[in-house]
């Protein structure tokens, strides 16, 4: 299946905006939703190490920022401690971004079950705006 022309879809779970295209050679702006958790970080410090600029946005219910620390200080990174569930939020980052990695989750076996509703909310509902403004800002793919 080829993607629309107006759009690309980044390999797993990011979108990138078209308008990326038309800048080549200048810094990408990325946000990633739960990256202060264990495979987010893992993938900041990939971008980082690239040379783009990223902003976190992470609640740290189970992230932890003892694994973005290091890069706390550093002038292409942007930390907000703060919920995908915050629509209006979301959608600003979104946005002010170039690329999108949607890694924010509710996880643990033991949370799930001590807080099912909970985690439907966080997990289903967070997922639908973070796709809601990317499509919004990227079109459908």
């Amino acid at each position: 299946m080829a993607w629309p022309r107006r759009c690309c879809r980044a390999p797993l779970i990011g979108w990138i905006n078209p308008a990326l295209k038309e800048r080549r050679g200048e810094t990408v702006r990325v946000l990633v939703t739960g990256g202060a958790g264990y495979i987010g970080s893992h993938l900041t410090d990939a971008l980082m190490a690239g040379g783009h600029e990223v902003t976190v946005l992470d609640n740290l219910s189970t992230g932890r920022i003892a694994n973005i620390r290091h890069l706390l200080d550093q002038p292409r990174f942007r930390f907000l401690c703060d919920t995908i569930l915050d629509a209006p939020l979301t959608d600003q980052l979104i946005a002010a971004t170039d690329v999108v990695y949607h890694l924010a989750a509710t996880v643990g076996v033991k949370y799930v079950v001590e807080n099912p509703l909970q985690c439907i909310v966080t997990n289903v509902r967070g997922t639908e705006i973070v796709l809601e403004s990317a499509y919004r800002y990227c079109g459908a793919w």
